[in-house]
């Protein structure tokens, strides 16, 4: 039996289903054949594999420093990831016994995700007999809290730009951008779309170039 080397195996996930809802998303069967029968992924060179792991890497580390353009999109994201931790540590806890408490609340008053607590077995009962607090009082705490100090922590753009690069105020050379910004300050360009010249999107004036930034 052909062993499917890992990191194309993702590659070609992401591939064919990136942008699909859940359901319509390809199994792991449907994926493993168009491994298979599709030859461009057959005897590939070191060359070949380093640069899918190239891409990979760029992928997930572009995914991680992405943002959510709508409040309820954070908030799907929030629950749906924090529901498959609950099953891992469910799974942890059946195995080897371990007690688990997780709060988990919203940072801002406008955040529509909402307060979510988890314990495995009879753990939530520790907070009633030791500090004399049900689940329900201290997310309630908690995301008063939260709330508070992220308010207080409120940062303009502005500010987190000149934290970003100790606090020198710099502005964005377009034009220059691998000696002026990349070279001397340490920071790399991520998310922009190819094809399209790296330049003030107000200096874009090309019908080709700017048709991308259009919302679909």
């Amino acid at each position: 039996m052909k062993v499917i080397n890992f990191p194309l195996f993702l590659f070609i996930s992401i591939l064919h289903t990136a942008g699909h809802a859940h359901g319509e998303k390809l199994s792991l069967e449907q994926i493993q054949d168009l491994v298979r029968v599709d030859p461009k992924y057959h005897n590939m060179t070191q060359e070949e594999k380093d640069e899918l792991l190239h891409t990979l890497t760029e992928y997930w580390a572009l995914k991680n420093m992405s943002v959510h353009a709508t409040n309820s999109a954070a908030a799907h994201d929030a629950q749906s990831t924090l529901e498959h931790v609950f099953k891992i540590l469910d799974g942890l806890a059946l195995h080897t016994r371990i007690y688990v408490c997780l709060f988990a609340t919203h940072s801002h008053v406008y955040d529509s995700s909402q307060p979510f607590w988890y314990g495995t077995d009879n753990i939530m009962d520790f907070g009633e007999d030791v500090m004399d607090l049900e689940p329900s009082e201290i997310i309630c705490k908690m995301e008063q809290w939260a709330c508070m100090h992220g308010k207080s922590k409120e940062t303009s753009l502005s500010d987190m730009h000149t934290g970003v690069v100790m606090k020198k105020k710099i502005c964005i050379n377009f034009i220059n951008f691998e000696v002026a910004i990349k070279a001397r300050y340490g920071i790399n360009l991520l998310g922009w779309l190819e094809g399209v010249p790296f330049q003030s999107p107000c200096a874009i004036t090309n019908t080709e170039h700017s048709t991308p930034f259009a919302p679909h």
